[in-house]
């Protein structure tokens, strides 16, 4: 793993007294349960900070020109809008809203999965690459934690979607407190790969806390360097479909998101965009972990920005990554990914 060198383009993250590996996962908030914090105070007092909602609103470069563009002639367009209904560039066939990224799949298609457990349950398929081919539809998910699905929910994942593979991101901690729900009992394989697994309390984890959410990011990048290695060994391993998630679907997710994305080749504007759809569901999804037994203090703890999906975080992520590793791909081979593994993964993933 590569040591962090003080003059890199990130002083937030490189600096000489730069916080532990649990301070970034502490200041991450959502990123995982503090065996430590079993509170069980009441949650009533606690809120949706002002702004979360209008989080989607602040769209900045490189990405601007890719959510400008919108198919309902007269309406404003905002940064995030809904996946539901025909992915079309052309603006007679559009059912719903959606934003004209170069490169994506023109057909019938639902980019959300709606399901009655979990909010953030994303289908991967139909991003360009930059040789010019696309990620397959229903092979590739996304999502926040599946232990609350429903019965209906894990008929449609193993059945419409056959998923045949599920990495949780999770931390032990919080596996063992929220458990793995119906899905137990179902003949799929289960990894669990956290990408931090150890106490989050840190007497220099409010240092952290004064660093970007990008920032925090790239630290993790940096720390689970093996663990997110391992992610993509799993993928590309896969039989059949395959699901990688973490509590809220946001951070942790994202991150591997960003990996896996930049390793097949997908533009860097596709993949802000991308991580900023969870925007559309932050309120849903902060409520959601807000009844998660464990989250109580990290909740109120967390920094405010932590809150929010904006462009600017994986923005900062991809230009840390760059400056760092050249690319992506370089730096799943420092993580131990050979050429055939890298090859292996966009065979199954591209058509």
């Amino acid at each position: 793993m590569r040591a962090w060198d003080d003059r890199s383009t990130h002083p937030a993250v490189s600096s000489p007294g730069r916080p532990s590996p649990s301070a970034w996962i502490a200041s991450l908030g959502l990123l995982a349960g503090d065996p430590g914090r079993t509170s069980s105070d009441d949650l009533s007092e606690i809120s949706v900070p002002r702004g979360v909602e209008a989080a989607s609103s602040a769209i900045r470069p490189p990405i601007e020109a890719a959510l400008s563009s919108y198919s309902e002639i007269g309406r404003a367009p905002p940064a995030i809008v809904r996946i539901k209904g025909v992915v079309s560039n052309t603006a007679s066939t559009r059912s719903s809203w959606f934003p004209r990224l170069p490169g994506l799949d023109s057909r019938a298609v639902e980019r959300r999965i709606e399901l009655d457990g979990c909010v953030n349950f994303r289908d991967l398929g139909g991003y360009s690459t930059e040789d010019g081919r696309r990620l397959r539809w229903r092979l590739l998910f996304r999502s926040d934690a599946l232990h609350a699905l429903s019965e209906t929910d894990v008929v449609r994942l193993r059945d419409e979607l056959v998923l045949s593979d599920i990495v949780d991101l999770r931390s032990s901690f919080e596996l063992g407190n929220e458990g793995r729900g119906l899905l137990e009992r179902e003949p799929i394989a289960f990894h669990h790969t956290p990408l931090f697994d150890g106490d989050t309390r840190s007497a220099d984890a409010e240092a952290s806390m004064t660093m970007s959410l990008g920032a925090r990011y790239l630290g993790m990048m940096d720390m689970a360097q093996q663990e997110i290695a391992g992610v993509i060994r799993i993928l590309t391993a896969s039989r059949a479909g395959a699901v990688y998630h973490c509590a809220a679907g946001k951070d942790r997710t994202g991150v591997i998101s960003a990996v896996l994305l930049g390793a097949l080749g997908v533009a860097e504007e596709l993949i802000v965009a991308d991580y900023v759809l969870s925007a559309e569901r932050i309120t849903a999804i902060i409520e959601r972990v807000m009844n998660m037994k464990g989250y109580e203090d990290t909740l109120q703890d967390m920094p405010e920005d932590t809150l929010h999906a904006k462009p600017e975080s994986m923005e900062e992520v991809l230009a840390g990554a760059n400056a760092r590793y050249g690319s992506m791909v370089e730096y799943l081979r420092e993580g131990g990914i050979d050429d055939a593994v890298l090859g292996a993964l966009r065979a199954k993933y591209l058509e």
